[in-house]
Protein backbone atom coordinates (compact mmCIF):
# COMPACT_ATOMS: atom_id res chain seq x y z
CA UNK A 1 0.00 0.00 0.00
CA UNK A 2 1.04 3.33 -1.27
CA UNK A 3 0.93 5.77 1.80
CA UNK A 4 1.51 9.89 0.71
CA UNK A 5 1.71 12.34 3.83
CA UNK A 6 1.49 15.79 3.43
CA UNK A 7 2.60 17.73 5.95
CA UNK A 8 5.40 20.27 7.40
CA UNK A 9 8.90 20.23 8.76
CA UNK A 10 8.20 19.95 12.50
CA UNK A 11 8.90 17.74 16.15
CA UNK A 12 5.35 16.45 16.49
CA UNK A 13 4.80 15.44 12.34
CA UNK A 14 8.52 13.81 12.64
CA UNK A 15 7.06 11.53 15.25
CA UNK A 16 4.04 11.30 13.33
CA UNK A 17 5.87 9.86 10.47
CA UNK A 18 8.65 8.19 12.25
CA UNK A 19 5.82 5.98 13.75
CA UNK A 20 3.99 5.31 10.55
CA UNK A 21 7.12 4.06 8.69
CA UNK A 22 8.21 1.95 11.29
CA UNK A 23 4.96 -0.32 10.24
CA UNK A 24 4.62 0.76 6.69
CA UNK A 25 7.50 0.83 3.84
CA UNK A 26 6.29 2.39 1.00
CA UNK A 27 5.53 6.13 2.45
CA UNK A 28 6.56 9.47 0.35
CA UNK A 29 6.17 12.66 2.44
CA UNK A 30 5.53 15.98 0.59
CA UNK A 31 7.01 18.56 2.84
CA UNK A 32 5.45 21.65 2.59
CA UNK A 33 8.13 24.70 3.52
CA UNK A 34 6.82 26.68 7.21
CA UNK A 35 6.16 30.48 6.87
CA UNK A 36 6.50 32.55 9.59
CA UNK A 37 3.37 33.11 11.72
CA UNK A 38 1.83 36.95 11.86
CA UNK A 39 1.41 35.78 15.32
CA UNK A 40 4.81 34.82 15.79
CA UNK A 41 3.87 31.93 18.25
CA UNK A 42 6.95 30.32 17.11
CA UNK A 43 8.99 32.09 18.94
CA UNK A 44 6.41 32.60 22.18
CA UNK A 45 7.03 31.15 25.57
CA UNK A 46 3.93 28.60 25.38
CA UNK A 47 5.32 27.00 21.76
CA UNK A 48 9.07 26.79 22.83
CA UNK A 49 7.40 24.90 25.92
CA UNK A 50 5.63 23.15 24.06
CA UNK A 51 8.93 22.16 21.57
CA UNK A 52 10.74 21.71 24.75
CA UNK A 53 8.58 18.77 26.07
CA UNK A 54 8.22 16.84 22.71
CA UNK A 55 11.95 16.59 21.75
CA UNK A 56 12.77 16.00 25.36
CA UNK A 57 9.20 12.77 25.20
CA UNK A 58 10.13 11.87 22.06
CA UNK A 59 13.65 12.22 21.09
CA UNK A 60 15.58 12.62 24.11
CA UNK A 61 16.38 16.13 23.74
CA UNK A 62 17.78 15.28 20.00
CA UNK A 63 16.10 16.86 17.09
CA UNK A 64 16.03 14.58 13.73
CA UNK A 65 14.36 15.31 10.94
CA UNK A 66 11.37 14.04 8.73
CA UNK A 67 14.17 12.78 6.16
CA UNK A 68 15.33 10.65 8.90
CA UNK A 69 12.58 8.44 8.61
CA UNK A 70 11.05 8.30 5.22
CA UNK A 71 11.34 9.53 1.30
CA UNK A 72 10.89 13.31 1.64
CA UNK A 73 9.93 15.39 -1.43
CA UNK A 74 9.91 19.42 -0.18
CA UNK A 75 8.02 21.96 -1.83
CA UNK A 76 7.70 25.91 -0.94
CA UNK A 77 3.60 24.67 -1.62
CA UNK A 78 2.02 21.53 -1.85
CA UNK A 79 -0.26 23.74 -4.27
CA UNK A 80 2.24 23.53 -6.99
CA UNK A 81 2.15 22.42 -9.94
CA UNK A 82 5.50 20.66 -9.30
CA UNK A 83 3.76 18.89 -6.08
CA UNK A 84 1.20 17.94 -7.82
CA UNK A 85 2.92 15.89 -10.76
CA UNK A 86 4.81 14.43 -7.85
CA UNK A 87 1.54 13.11 -6.47
CA UNK A 88 0.65 12.08 -9.65
CA UNK A 89 3.56 10.39 -10.22
CA UNK A 90 3.80 8.39 -6.97
CA UNK A 91 0.25 7.42 -7.12
CA UNK A 92 -0.73 6.73 -3.34
CA UNK A 93 -3.46 4.22 -2.35
CA UNK A 94 -4.40 6.43 1.07
CA UNK A 95 -3.02 10.61 1.01
CA UNK A 96 -2.96 11.65 4.66
CA UNK A 97 -3.08 15.56 5.75
CA UNK A 98 -1.54 16.30 8.89
CA UNK A 99 -0.50 20.50 9.19
CA UNK A 100 -0.60 22.10 5.74
CA UNK A 101 -1.91 25.40 4.40
CA UNK A 102 -5.45 24.90 2.96
CA UNK A 103 -4.88 22.54 0.00
CA UNK A 104 -6.46 23.54 -3.36
CA UNK A 105 -9.52 21.58 -4.62
CA UNK A 106 -6.87 21.17 -7.73
CA UNK A 107 -4.59 18.83 -5.04
CA UNK A 108 -7.79 17.37 -3.69
CA UNK A 109 -8.41 15.95 -6.77
CA UNK A 110 -5.07 14.47 -7.88
CA UNK A 111 -5.15 12.42 -4.15
CA UNK A 112 -9.00 11.78 -4.98
CA UNK A 113 -10.76 9.86 -3.68
CA UNK A 114 -8.83 8.43 -0.50
CA UNK A 115 -7.39 11.77 0.74
CA UNK A 116 -7.71 12.46 4.65
CA UNK A 117 -7.32 15.68 7.45
CA UNK A 118 -5.88 14.84 10.90
CA UNK A 119 -7.70 17.98 12.13
CA UNK A 120 -7.05 18.31 16.70
CA UNK A 121 -10.07 19.16 17.38
CA UNK A 122 -14.34 19.00 16.96
CA UNK A 123 -14.86 20.19 13.43
CA UNK A 124 -18.40 20.50 14.03
CA UNK A 125 -17.57 23.24 16.81
CA UNK A 126 -14.16 24.50 15.53
CA UNK A 127 -12.58 24.56 12.35
CA UNK A 128 -9.60 26.37 11.24
CA UNK A 129 -6.22 26.50 13.68
CA UNK A 130 -5.69 26.62 17.08
CA UNK A 131 -9.40 24.46 17.72
CA UNK A 132 -8.41 22.86 21.31
CA UNK A 133 -6.67 26.39 22.51
CA UNK A 134 -10.07 28.01 21.34
CA UNK A 135 -12.49 25.38 22.72
CA UNK A 136 -10.36 25.94 25.76
CA UNK A 137 -10.72 29.39 26.07
CA UNK A 138 -14.13 28.96 25.50
CA UNK A 139 -14.74 26.91 28.72
CA UNK A 140 -15.43 23.37 26.16
CA UNK A 141 -13.67 20.35 27.40
CA UNK A 142 -15.63 18.08 25.88
CA UNK A 143 -14.06 19.43 22.51
CA UNK A 144 -10.50 18.30 23.21
CA UNK A 145 -11.09 15.60 20.35
CA UNK A 146 -8.63 14.55 16.95
CA UNK A 147 -10.69 14.08 14.51
CA UNK A 148 -9.50 12.04 10.69
CA UNK A 149 -11.90 12.99 8.34
CA UNK A 150 -12.17 13.04 4.49
CA UNK A 151 -10.34 15.77 3.31
CA UNK A 152 -12.72 18.59 1.39
CA UNK A 153 -12.48 22.01 -0.34
CA UNK A 154 -14.01 23.44 2.33
CA UNK A 155 -11.55 23.59 5.44
CA UNK A 156 -12.61 20.66 7.96
CA UNK A 157 -16.08 20.17 6.75
CA UNK A 158 -15.80 16.44 5.21
CA UNK A 159 -17.30 13.02 6.41
CA UNK A 160 -15.99 12.18 9.82
CA UNK A 161 -14.54 8.48 9.70
CA UNK A 162 -12.75 8.27 13.34
CA UNK A 163 -12.58 10.38 16.22
CA UNK A 164 -10.84 9.92 19.61
CA UNK A 165 -10.53 12.04 22.80
CA UNK A 166 -7.75 13.62 24.32
CA UNK A 167 -6.33 10.60 27.10
CA UNK A 168 -5.71 13.78 29.61
CA UNK A 169 -5.45 12.10 33.05
CA UNK A 170 -1.55 12.23 32.86
CA UNK A 171 -1.69 15.80 31.70
CA UNK A 172 -0.96 18.17 33.75
CA UNK A 173 0.17 21.08 32.16
CA UNK A 174 -0.89 22.86 28.48
CA UNK A 175 2.39 22.17 26.77
CA UNK A 176 1.50 18.64 26.82
CA UNK A 177 -1.83 18.45 24.88
CA UNK A 178 0.05 18.57 21.67
CA UNK A 179 2.01 15.78 22.27
CA UNK A 180 -1.06 13.77 23.50
CA UNK A 181 -3.05 14.99 19.77
CA UNK A 182 -0.75 13.77 18.19
CA UNK A 183 -0.39 10.58 19.31
CA UNK A 184 -4.08 10.05 19.21
CA UNK A 185 -3.17 11.12 15.54
CA UNK A 186 -0.53 8.20 15.01
CA UNK A 187 -3.68 5.89 16.46
CA UNK A 188 -6.67 7.13 14.26
CA UNK A 189 -4.00 6.99 10.86
CA UNK A 190 -2.81 3.44 11.57
CA UNK A 191 -6.70 2.30 12.28
CA UNK A 192 -7.67 4.28 9.23
CA UNK A 193 -4.42 2.20 7.53
CA UNK A 194 -5.61 -1.20 8.91
CA UNK A 195 -9.00 -0.56 7.40
CA UNK A 196 -7.53 -0.22 4.00
CA UNK A 197 -5.43 -2.94 4.21
CA UNK A 198 -7.69 -5.47 5.10
CA UNK A 199 -10.99 -4.35 4.21
CA UNK A 200 -10.66 -1.48 1.25
CA UNK A 201 -12.53 1.01 2.52
CA UNK A 202 -13.57 3.00 5.69
CA UNK A 203 -17.00 3.97 6.79
CA UNK A 204 -18.05 7.61 7.57
CA UNK A 205 -20.66 9.96 8.87
CA UNK A 206 -21.69 13.45 7.38
CA UNK A 207 -21.01 16.15 9.95
CA UNK A 208 -24.02 17.26 11.06
CA UNK A 209 -22.96 20.76 11.81
CA UNK A 210 -20.85 23.51 10.28
CA UNK A 211 -18.15 24.87 13.44
CA UNK A 212 -16.90 28.05 13.10
CA UNK A 213 -13.65 28.99 11.40
CA UNK A 214 -10.87 30.50 13.73
CA UNK A 215 -7.49 31.54 12.67
CA UNK A 216 -4.32 31.11 14.72
CA UNK A 217 -4.53 32.13 18.31
CA UNK A 218 -2.35 35.18 19.21
CA UNK A 219 0.29 34.94 22.26
CA UNK A 220 -1.80 36.27 24.69
CA UNK A 221 -4.20 34.46 24.49
CA UNK A 222 -2.26 31.36 25.15
CA UNK A 223 -0.90 32.48 28.08
CA UNK A 224 -5.33 32.78 28.91
CA UNK A 225 -5.98 29.01 27.60
CA UNK A 226 -2.75 28.03 29.80
CA UNK A 227 -4.01 29.44 33.64
CA UNK A 228 -8.05 28.13 32.45
CA UNK A 229 -6.29 24.65 31.53
CA UNK A 230 -4.35 24.61 34.92
CA UNK A 231 -7.68 25.45 36.74
CA UNK A 232 -9.28 22.35 34.58
CA UNK A 233 -6.52 20.31 36.13
CA UNK A 234 -6.92 20.86 39.65
CA UNK A 235 -10.75 20.68 40.15
CA UNK A 236 -10.66 17.73 38.14
CA UNK A 237 -8.59 16.53 40.78
CA UNK A 238 -10.30 17.37 43.87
Amino acid sequence: MKIAILTTETIHHTYFVKRLASLYSDINVFVERRRESSFSEKTSQFDNSVSEFERNHWFKSCSPSIADFAQVSLFESLNSESAANALRKFAPDVTLIFGTRILSNFILEVCSPNIFNLHGGDPEMYRGLDSHLWSIYHGDFGSLLTTLHFASVTVDTGRIVLQGELPLSGCNSLYQSRAINTEVCVQLSLSLLCLFQYVGVASYRTQRSKGRYYSAMPSALKEICVKKFERFVLERSN
